[in-house]
């Protein structure tokens, strides 16, 4: 069997899992302050 999965357009959001040391409720943090901001995707991918 083969199974072919193509990733595009926010594929990224959905890859949630934190770096180590960085909880979840830090990046979540991070990424509500960003979007209050007034962070472009460019800015947020960044820090990503």
């Amino acid at each position: 069997d083969l199974v072919l999965c193509l990733i595009s357009g926010g594929g990224s959001a959905l890859l949630a899992a934190p770096a180590p040391g960085i909880t979840l409720a830090d990046k979540q943090a991070v990424n509500k302050a960003l979007l209050r901001s007034g962070a472009s995707i460019g800015e947020m991918n960044c820090v990503r």
